[in-house]
């Protein structure tokens, strides 16, 4: 199932991988009906493939969080003057239960990098893959009288352990790394160590 953002995948023994591409105003809906599908389909497991997400918006990141956790700190919104704001996972999600693995690479970033890493501190989900970009601020563009702009950072992003994600991203819990070779035969080994990991769970 292909839909704006989401790209659903049963692989064998109910294993449902599931692509999410950025986080647009419609990508919560669509993890819900991909969801439901899922467990129509009796999915055992899910693999949530952040690879190359830039992110997008902050609220659905949280939303789309809420389906796989019951409640509870998604990510901490900290301004300039070091207040804290939490933003929370609305409990009763479609997903709470089932084992779960992260997808993430270099390119996973800002919003890919606030859901999962609300997932690994919270010990839901595993992550695999490389460390993440490092994108967690909120910047605006101040344009200058003089034609030149000023690049202001009005909020960073903190996980629910409070670790910053601006300029240091997220390690994995395992390191897999996709070679030039992987590349040019076609393998996945990310998503391969993701599908027996799942099985070990099962």
């Amino acid at each position: 199932v292909k839909l704006d953002s989401i790209y659903l995948e049963m692989l064998p023994e109910g294993i449902a991988h599931i692509q999410l591409t950025h986080f647009s105003e419609r990508t919560h809906e669509e993890l819900i009906d991909a969801l439901n599908e899922a467990i129509d389909n009796g999915v055992e497991g899910i693999i949530l493939d952040l690879r190359d997400n830039p992110g997008g918006y902050l609220h659905v990141a949280v939303d789309v969080a809420s389906e796989f956790l019951d409640g509870g700190t998604v990510v901490y919104q900290q301004d300039s003057k070091g207040q804290l704001e939490e933003m929370a996972a609305t409990p009763g999600g479609l997903a709470t239960y089932l084992p779960l693995v992260v997808l993430i690479n270099e390119w996973s970033a800002s919003g890919s990098e606030v859901l999962a890493g609300a997932l690994q501190d919270r010990g839901r989900a595993t992550l695999v893959g490389n460390v993440t970009f490092g994108k967690g601020s909120i910047n605006i563009i101040r344009e200058l009288s003089d034609g030149s702009a000023l690049y202001v950072t009005t909020a960073r992003w903190l996980t629910p352990n409070g670790n910053l994600i601006e300029g240091v991203g997220l390690t994995p819990d395992y390191t897999v790394t996709i070679t030039d070779e992987d590349v040019l035969y076609e393998r996945d080994p990310q998503l391969e160590f993701a599908i027996d990991y799942i099985k070990s769970q099962l």
